[in-house]
């Protein structure tokens, strides 16, 4: 569980496994992003922590992403394993003002990192979930997400039209 002590947050079971790095100390509230990706993943963790932390993320990523980014880029299997799990909240969450938090942070790092990879990982990701729609309305997070990454990346739609059509017909 992630621990306010002295607004450092940590997940106490499972700080002690983190490379120091992943501490952020120098936040207005500190927290170790190994920490809150981890307890992203848990499946007993509440949905009211896991927001939590997401907001956090968020914040954190809009006000400090030159700390943030260069630590995900040194470590591109934390950075993939990070936007999995955000995007899998995505599919998971019914409340719709907990599915905006994970959509705003996969493209602030979609921006932030600059890497082709995790873009196409999404649009990867949102054409295998769209190809098994059975309604729309079930799938609006996937579709928020491809809205919000094109009203912010110029060449997104024409990636989407050349590489990943074969659903969004």
């Amino acid at each position: 569980m992630m621990e306010a002590a002295s607004e450092l947050l940590v997940c106490e079971r499972l700080h002690h496994l983190h490379d120091s790095r992943w501490l952020l100390e120098c936040l207005p509230s500190p927290l170790c992003l190994a920490c809150a990706i981890e307890t992203l993943k848990d499946g007993g963790v509440s949905h009211v922590r896991k927001k939590h932390i997401l907001s956090c993320l968020r914040d954190i990523l809009t006000r400090h992403a030159a700390l943030v980014i260069p630590l995900l880029v040194q470590d591109e299997r934390v950075c993939a394993h990070f936007i999995a799990t955000l995007f899998e909240i995505l599919q998971t969450v019914e409340n719709s003002s907990f599915q905006d938090l994970p959509v705003e942070i996969l493209v602030l790092l979609v921006v932030e990192l600059k890497a082709d990879r995790y873009l196409h990982y999404l649009l990867d990701k949102c054409q295998k979930e769209l190809c098994k729609v059975i309604t729309i309305r079930g799938h609006l997070p996937i579709f928020n997400l491809l809205g919000k990454l094109a009203d912010v990346i110029p060449i997104f739609t024409d990636i989407l039209v050349t590489e990943h059509s074969k659903c969004y017909k």
